[in-house]
């Protein structure tokens, strides 16, 4: 049998507080964990992967941002991206991000959305590389190739989203909001 990596914490371990502070960061309690984990049981999740490039204190995470933070969510199907709010978000919910996350995937762009609930967003795990970390790897015959098709793929779907209204609203930086695995590019961050 397949030994569980330390980082993958079932939703009964939770309550910890190490792990309680990134359902509720910046400012767990009792009671708001407790619910943020029946929301991780209402989207299915089994476990969560604590494992990212990002470290909040000792823990791992995918990403951290304003008014939110995404982990790795484990169900029974597999791996999810899942982005929780923060308690301290100016946002009152998810609403207006699965709203605008549903109009991207209509358009077939973005991380396909799984579920949601009030604080929490399930969906499709992008693989890849961010952008940087991509453009610094090519190497070689082609590169000049593929670097110049990834260009013209995000500029595509930037034309796509400006043709249907929807602003990004992040994508000056490009760094944290682009994923590109292999040929295929990923805009992400509704």
């Amino acid at each position: 049998m397949a030994q569980i990596p330390s980082s993958v914490i079932p939703l009964r371990k939770l309550l910890d507080k190490k792990y309680g502070s990134i359902l509720c960061y910046p400012s767990p309690t009792k009671r708001s964990v407790e619910a943020r984990i029946r929301e991780l049981s209402r989207l299915s999740i089994v476990a969560i992967d604590f494992a990212g490039p990002v470290k909040l204190g000792s823990v791992h995470l995918l990403g951290k941002g304003t008014s939110s933070v995404v982990v790795i969510g484990i169900t029974k199907s597999g791996k999810v991206a899942l982005k929780i709010r923060r308690v301290d978000s100016r946002r009152r919910d998810t609403g207006k991000e699965v709203r605008t996350l549903r109009l991207v995937n209509r358009l077939k762009l973005g991380p396909r959305i799984l579920g949601s609930t009030r604080n929490i967003i399930s969906m499709e795990l992008i693989g890849g590389k961010a952008i940087i970390e991509w453009v610094e790897s090519l190497r070689g015959i082609g590169s000049t190739k593929r670097l110049r098709g990834m260009i013209q793929e995000l500029l595509r779907q930037c034309l796509v989203l400006d043709g249907a209204g929807i602003d990004h609203g992040e994508l000056s930086n490009l760094r944290k909001h682009v994923i590109i695995d292999g040929d295929l590019v990923t805009l992400i961050d509704f």
